[in-house]
C-alpha cells in the first residue's frame, strides 16, 4: 500500500513539476545525484578527480539552483539534468542512455525508485548523514529503508553517529565506513583570482565581508557598518545576502541612513568606499579571498548557520553567531583551533570587528588558525574517489 501511495504521489508531483530532463548525448561511466547548490559545492573536488581521470559523468539535481551551479563549475566537462522528481518510467529512460557503471548518491538522498530501478549497477552513498532530528522519522519506515541501503556497495558516512545510524536502519555494518566529510574538501575548487586592486581597493584597506546574510541579521550587519565607517576610514564593507531577493531591501536599508552602496552586479568595478553588495550568484568565495575578516550569517538569528569552511580556508579570521546549529562540527573546530570567534549580540559583533580592525597580529593569526583547522579535517574526498573505483574497476 505504501508503495501505491508513494507512486501516485511522485506522479502528481511531476505532472505539476514538469521538470525538463535533459537527457545526456552519450553513455557516461558514472552517474552522480545531488541535491542542489550545497551537495554541488560539496562534491566539486571529488567530481574534479573524476574529470582528471578522463571518466565521464552525468549529474542530476534536485534544484534548478542546483544544476545552474554544476554547468557554471564545469560547463562541458559534464553533463547535468535536473532530476525527475523519482519518476520511474524517466529514470528507466535514463538508465538506459546513460548506461552508468556506477551510481553515487550524496548525503541522504534516498529515492525508491531511482535505488530500486537501478538494480545490478553497483551504488555508493558518499558523504552520508542522518540528522539527528531526522533519524526518528526514518526508524519509522526501517522496513524500506532498509531495503534501499541494501543496494548499496559502500555507505560512507560522514562521522561514527552517522554510521551508527545507517546500520540501525538496516545497512549492512561491513559496508559502512566512517571518512569524515567531503565539505572540507569542496573548499579546494577553482576561484577567481583577482587582486583587491582590480576592483579599486587599496593595498592599505582592511575589508570586511558579512557573508549569507539573512532577513533577520541586515539591521544589525547594515547598523554595525554604519558605526564602523564613521570610526575608520580605510576599512571597506561587502554583504552577500544569502536571497538575491533580499538585495532591493539592503539597498533600502542603506539608503535609509544615508550609506553609498554598489551592486556587484552592474557595469562598475570600482568600488572603494561603497558598500558593496554581492548580487551574483556563486562569487562569494571569491570575494573570501580579497577580504581580511569575515562574518558569517545565518548564526546572529536562528537560522542554523552556513559555511565558515570557506573564509576559514582563505586563512582570514571568521566571527560567527551563537546559532550555528546546521555547522556545528565545523564551528566547534574553528574554535577549538583559535580560527573563529563566537559572539553572541550585535553591540560583541561590533566591538569583535573593532579589535579585528585595530589588531592585525590577531587577524593574521586567527587566520592562520583557521586555514590549519580546516587542512587537519581534508582528505575525504580523496578516499572516496579511491573505494569507489576500486570497486567498479572504471581504471586499472
Amino acid at each position: 500500500m505504501i508503495e501505491q501511495i508513494y507512486q501516485l504521489i511522485i506522479n502528481l508531483v511531476n505532472f505539476f513539476a514538469r521538470v525538463d530532463v535533459q537527457y545526456p548525448t552519450s553513455p557516461r561511466d558514472i552517474w552522480i545525484h545531488a541535491s542542489s547548490v550545497g551537495e554541488i559545492n560539496t562534491i566539486a573536488y571529488l567530481v574534479n578527480l573524476f574529470i582528471e581521470r578522463h571518466i565521464s559523468l552525468f549529474i542530476t539535481t534536485f534544484t534548478k539552483t542546483g544544476q545552474e551551479r554544476a554547468k557554471i563549475l564545469w560547463k562541458e566537462s559534464v553533463e547535468v539534468s535536473r532530476f525527475p522528481y523519482d519518476k520511474k518510467s524517466e529514470i528507466e529512460n535514463l538508465v538506459r542512455i546513460v548506461q552508468p557503471k556506477a551510481l553515487i548518491i550524496t548525503e541522504t538522498e534516498l529515492w525508491p525508485n531511482l535505488i530500486l530501478t537501478t538494480k545490478g549497477i553497483p551504488k555508493f552513498l558518499i558523504n552520508a548523514r542522518i540528522s539527528e532530528k531526522s533519524f526518528p522519522r526514518y526508524r519509522k519506515f526501517k522496513k524500506h529503508i532498509s531495503m534501499m541501503l541494501n543496494q548499496f556497495e559502500l555507505i560512507l558516512a560522514q562521522s561514527k553517529i552517522d554510521s551508527e545510524r545507517f546500520i540501525e536502519l538496516g545497512a549492512p555494518p561491513e559496508r559502512v565506513k566512517v571518512i569524515g566529510s567531503l565539505k572540507y574538501d569542496a573548499v579546494k575548487r577553482p576561484y577567481k583570482v583577482v587582486s583587491r586592486e582590480f576592483h579599486g581597493y587599496r593595498k592599505d584597506d582592511i575589508i570586511v565581508i558579512f557573508g549569507s546574510i539573512r532577513t533577520k541579521e541586515e539591521d544589525a550587519v547594515i547598523r554595525t557598518i554604519d558605526k564602523l565607517r564613521r570610526e575608520f576610514k580605510n576599512v571597506q564593507f561587502i554583504i552577500a545576502p544569502r536571497h538575491l531577493i533580499r538585495k532591493e531591501f539592503i539597498v533600502a536599508k542603506l539608503k535609509a541612513r544615508g550609506i553609498p552602496y554598489i551592486l556587484r552586479n552592474t557595469r562598475g568595478k570600482f568600488y572603494r568606499d561603497k558598500v558593496l553588495i554581492l548580487d551574483t550568484l556563486g562569487e562569494l568565495f571569491d570575494f573570501y579571498h580579497i577580504a581580511d575578516i569575515a562574518f558569517v550569517g545565518g548564526t546572529l538569528a536562528n537560522y542554523g548557520g552556513h559555511s565558515l569552511i570557506e573564509p576559514a580556508y582563505v586563512g582570514i579570521p571568521v566571527i560567527m553567531g551563537p546559532y550555528y546549529s546546521n555547522i556545528k562540527e565545523a564551528g566547534e573546530l574553528l574554535k577549538e583551533f583559535g580560527g573563529a570567534k563566537e559572539i553572541e549580540t550585535e553591540e560583541e559583533l561590533l566591538q569583535t570587528l573593532r579589535e579585528l580592525i585595530q589588531d592585525e597580529g590577531k587577524r593574521k593569526e586567527m587566520g592562520r588558525k583557521a586555514l590549519e583547522a580546516i587542512e587537519s579535517r581534508t582528505g575525504a574526498s580523496e578516499k572516496t574517489f579511491n573505494l569507489i573505483l576500486n570497486k567498479i574497476k572504471l581504471i586499472d
